[in-house]
């Protein structure tokens, strides 16, 4: 009888890799666009040092996934400015999800003036609504998503 061990990260990172580089692959293949969630997480399993956009650098300009199209999800909050940067690759977008539900529409604002400056036509609209606490579920998201996206634009509303 063996007994079961737990690999070292160095073997599940190499096998993360090799399944990423597959599967997006893959996608790029048959038309599909992989998305990434790259932003801010709660919960200690989240690590931020770790998540930002140019971690994902490699991927987006590996040769083999130039035919893979890849969205940047929640543009990379915090990181918003390294989102934007890795949108002149020509396979990368970036969408404002969940940025519109915990950002004033000012904040939001420069972000997305920002963006449209640099690529227009880069940047993906999305609300990140779900299912929430009772009184604040999927509709009220969307509502508030869409408002304070509407507000970004127009900051005198």
């Amino acid at each position: 009888m063996t007994t079961a061990r737990t690999p070292p990260d160095a073997d599940y990172t190499l096998l993360q890799d090799y399944l990423l580089r597959r599967i997006a692959a893959e996608a790029g293949r048959v038309g599909l666009a992989v998305h990434f969630h790259v932003a801010f997480g709660p919960g200690a399993y989240f690590r931020t040092s770790e998540s930002g956009p140019l971690a994902l650098e490699p991927v987006f300009t590996d040769p083999k996934l130039q035919a893979t199209k890849f969205v940047i999800v929640h543009g990379g909050w915090p990181e918003t400015n390294e989102a934007m940067v890795q949108t002149a690759k020509p396979n990368v977008w970036a969408d404002f999800s969940w940025q519109a539900l915990m950002r004033y529409p000012r904040a939001l604002a420069t972000t997305l003036r920002a963006w449209i400056e640099f690529k227009p036509g880069k940047l993906l609209f999305g609300t990140d609504a779900l299912d929430g606490p009772p009184g604040y579920g999927w509709e009220e998201q969307t509502w508030l998503a869409t408002e304070t996206a509407r507000r970004a634009r127009w900051p005198s509303r």
